[in-house]
Order: C-alpha cells, then sequence, then structure tokens
C-alpha cells in the first residue's frame, strides 16, 4: 500500500500489475501488427509512426499511394500496346488507320513514362529526410537509376524503330525493340510494387492486372491495418506519458519498433490519475478496433476481386484477412482488459467517496 497525495490509500500492487499487464497487450498487439505488414512498403510507415512523422508519413504515404495507383494503369497498358504492335506487324501491316491508332498510343505512353520518372525523383527529393530515417533513401535512388537508364536506352534505340515500323518503314529488328521495351516494363513496375506480393519478373503482367483491379482495397488494406497498430502503439504511449512523461514515451514508442519491451516504472499516483490514463488508452484501443474492422472490410473486397486463378495473391489476401481477424480478436481482449481496469478503478473512487462522507 502506498499513500497518496490526498490522503487516501490504494493498493499499489493490484494497479502496477493490471498496468504491466496492459502494457504487455498492448506491446503484442503492436508486434503482431507488424507480422501482418511485414516484408512490404507499410513496414517504413509503421516506422515513421513511431517515430513521430505522422502527419508526414501520411503525405509520403498518400503521394506513394496515388503514384502506384496511376503508372502501374501505365504500364498495363504498355504491355497491352506492346501485345498489339506485335499482332500489328504480323498480320496487319496494311492497316494504315490501326497503325496510326497505334502510333498515338505509343507516343502517350512514352510521354506518361517520361512523366513518371520525374515525379519519382520529385517524391524522393521531397520526402529525402524520412526514407533516409528507415535506411532506405539509397535503394530507392538505385532502383530509380536503374529504370531510367533502361528507359533512356529504350528512347534511343527502340522507340524510332517502333515509330518507323507503323509508319510502313523497314523493320527488320521490330520484334527485338518490342522484347526491349517489355524488358524496360519489368524494370518500370520495380518502381511501384511496395506491397512486395510479387517479385518475379515473368508475373509482371499478372501483377498488373491485379493493381489495376485490386490495387486501390489492397493498399488501403494494409495502409489501415498499419494504423490499427499505430494506435495499439499510442496506447502505450499513453500509458507511459501519463505516469513518467513525454520524453519517455517517445522513446518508448520508438523501441516497440526493435520488439523491446517498455519497462514499466512507478512513480506518484492516484486513483484519479489512473483513471483518466485509462480512458485515454481506451480511446486509442477503440479507434485501433475500427482501424482493424475498417482493414477486414477492404481486404475483403480485395479478395472478392482477385481472379480464382491468380491463387498465389489470393492466398495472401485470405492470410492476411485471417491474421486481421485473429488480431481484432486480440484488441478486444486488450479492451476487455481496460473496462475491467476501470471498473476496479470506479469502485476504487467510491470507496474513497463513502469514507469521506462517513469521516
Amino acid at each position: 500500500m502506498f499513500e497518496r497525495k490526498v490522503g487516501e490509500l490504494v493498493d499499489e500492487n493490484e494497479v502496477v500489475s493490471r498496468i504491466s499487464l496492459l502494457l504487455e497487450g498492448l506491446s503484442q498487439l503492436v508486434w503482431n501488427a507488424m507480422e501482418i505488414i511485414k516484408g512490404t512498403f507499410f513496414e517504413f510507415v509503421l516506422r515513421w509512426y513511431l517515430s513521430g512523422f505522422v502527419s508526414d508519413a501520411d503525405e509520403v504515404t498518400g503521394k506513394v499511394r496515388d503514384f502506384v495507383l496511376r503508372y502501374s494503369r501505365v504500364a498495363l497498358r504498355l504491355n497491352y500496346l506492346l501485345q498489339d504492335l506485335y499482332s500489328f506487324i504480323v498480320a496487319g501491316r496494311d492497316k494504315r488507320e490501326v497503325a496510326g491508332l497505334l502510333k498515338a498510343e505509343l507516343e502517350l505512353l512514352a510521354s506518361e513514362a517520361d512523366e513518371a520518372f520525374i515525379v519519382a525523383a520529385s517524391r524522393i527529393n521531397e520526402f529525402e529526410r524520412f526514407l533516409d530515417e528507415v535506411g532506405i533513401l539509397e535503394a530507392s535512388r538505385r532502383l530509380l537509376v536503374d529504370a531510367a537508364r533502361e528507359w533512356e536506352k529504350v528512347k534511343r534505340e527502340d522507340l524510332p524503330t517502333l515509330y518507323s515500323a507503323l509508319a510502313g518503314e523497314t523493320c527488320g529488328s521490330f520484334i527485338s525493340s518490342v522484347d526491349a521495351c517489355r524488358c524496360f516494363v519489368s524494370k518500370f513496375v520495380n518502381l511501384f510494387d511496395p506491397l512486395r506480393i510479387t517479385r518475379e519478373a515473368e508475373e509482371n503482367v499478372k501483377f498488373l492486372k491485379r493493381m489495376d483491379k485490386a490495387g486501390e482495397f489492397i493498399f488501403d488494406a494494409f495502409w489501415i491495418a498499419t494504423i490499427a497498430g499505430y494506435h495499439a502503439a499510442r496506447g502505450v504511449g499513453v500509458l507511459v506519458s501519463d505516469f513518467q512523461g513525454e520524453d519517455e514515451a517517445s522513446e518508448v514508442m520508438k523501441k516497440l519498433w526493435d520488439k523491446e519491451k517498455p519497462r514499466w516504472q512507478l512513480s506518484d499516483f492516484d486513483v484519479e490519475r489512473v483513471a483518466f490514463s485509462l480512458i485515454r488508452v481506451r480511446h486509442e484501443v477503440e479507434d485501433a478496433l475500427s482501424a482493424a474492422d475498417k482493414a477486414i472490410e477492404i481486404a475483403d473486397k480485395a479478395n472478392s476481386v482477385i481472379s480464382n486463378s491468380d491463387a498465389k495473391t489470393k492466398s495472401k489476401i485470405r492470410e492476411m484477412l485471417s491474421r486481421l481477424e485473429e488480431w481484432r480478436s486480440e484488441a478486444n481482449s486488450v479492451l476487455e482488459d481496460i473496462l475491467n481496469f476501470q471498473r476496479v478503478i470506479e469502485r476504487k473512487k467510491e470507496d474513497i467517496t463513502q469514507r469521506k462522507t462517513i469521516g
């Protein structure tokens, strides 16, 4: 037992034990969220959140999302165009009208590819500090340079051949130019594969079709699952900050990334302080549960959109759904612990009030 500042007695062991268990449960929720997003761009997003770069991380992720969805569709159209070009040169070279349409589409896509490299370079420069924070700045730049070098080679050596073929001129190296463009697309795709669902070059078209149909759902499901994990981490931060200060809370949240357990150190507190802290923590867990519900809903949409023939991705999305549902169940258990703890604290407050009335 220890004495409150206002002279009331509180059961120290019970309070400390419950807070320690609550910290452990919240930390486990964060680590389980890490497992759901493991191997994707969202590992880095969660690390930004834990480092306190919340609004900036939201901006970075939103712009990455826009880039991914827009230019994966450009790459898919380029893939389809290459198929049409091949068919044209083999069977339909006398169709001038078709040639004109193919040439116009090729010019448009070439312009959009140019734009993609400008936007990608701009994003890397814009968010240099955040990319460096998670150790992917140099890798991002290398990826961009490698794809841009390939694109410059295609523009210099292969696009002129394709344009000539479409104009009805000699096109002896047409097929090799189409193949060169396909090789470029493989490197281009690597610029916007933050989900890392597939890395095999031969699956590029399948990947692009998937991104066109379900990319928005997949991206958002991972993003919102990341936010759910962040709210659990915020719960840890609230508990620590209320009893050990903001600086300590900031350090503890950063260390969650390395799966370091928060160490609870008892400081001066009373039932009112505990009650206030539990309300704040409960709100974070409720927000985490709300995010988990939304992530499950969106992941389910992705699962329904993805073709049954894409068994690999469908399996991964179903695994994500299963993990999210398990995570939601664990978060509900943590919420129930908080509610029970609140009931204990309320009873203590009532006892204190009664003793004061009697006294």
